[in-house]
């Protein structure tokens, strides 16, 4: 139990001071409300959107590492307590689907760019495959940011 409550408060440490970090930038395409069922890993998670079925999703900007990777678990945990559970708005971009049939969306909690703060956190990198490149800009800019701040995988790689 003591190592679920270090666990937390190190969560709430390390969103407190992303968030402070963060720049807000502006969604510019129509976004739609879901709610995240489950995280699956660092950067993909279900979510249902009305009524419908649970859809995957991917996000759009960054990728975590993979679970047996330095910081996989850490990126999903961290995920898990941003989002699972809670309603979450997500704009599309001009490719709808990845080659796993993941549906591809930026993340909005709601006026914060999700993949921004895992950038910030050092939980993922900026990663960007055309032809959805929207924030691309922006998430290079929190990625120069969290490499500044040194967590996470930037804590190993400077």
């Amino acid at each position: 139990m003591t190592m679920r409550l270090v666990a937390m408060a190190l969560t709430g440490f390390i969103f407190g001071f992303v968030v402070a970090q963060a720049n807000f930038p502006q969604p510019q395409g129509q976004l739609i409300k879901a709610t995240v069922l489950r995280v699956i890993d660092g950067d993909t998670f279900e979510v249902r959107i009305g009524q419908g079925s649970p859809v995957r999703v991917r996000v759009i900007g960054y990728d975590a590492p993979e679970r047996d990777e330095p910081f996989g678990e850490t990126a999903t945990k961290f995920l898990k307590a941003l989002i699972e559970g809670r309603e979450v708005l997500l704009e599309s971009d001009v490719q709808a689907f990845d080659r796993y049939g993941r549906r591809l969306y930026h993340v909005w909690l709601p006026q914060t760019l999700l993949s921004e703060l895992m950038l910030l956190a050092g939980l993922g990198r900026q990663m960007t495959i055309p032809p959805n490149v929207r924030h691309v800009e922006f998430l290079t800019q929190a990625q120069r940011q969290g490499r500044e701040i040194g967590l996470g995988i930037w804590s190993v790689s400077r």
